[in-house]
């Protein structure tokens, strides 16, 4: 299964919904740190498992900027 640019942009835009409905954060700050890690992915050849990894790693670093 491979995702076309709008369904992972859709997936990418639910991500950043989730992460901002359960840490309570503004929307607009969760959607910088899930486009970072969006754009740090760009290259990866396949697709299908990006916005796993995204949601991940923007947890990662939202987790590790609260800790600062």
């Amino acid at each position: 299964m491979t995702t076309d640019g709008a369904e992972e942009r859709q997936q990418i835009d639910m991500v950043i919904d989730r992460i901002a409905a359960s840490r309570e954060l503004p929307r607009e700050r969760v959607a910088d740190v899930v486009d970072k890690a969006y754009r740090e992915l760009e290259q990866n050849r396949i697709r299908d498992f990006v916005p796993l990894l995204v949601e991940r790693r923007a947890l990662r670093d939202l987790d590790r900027e609260s800790v600062d």
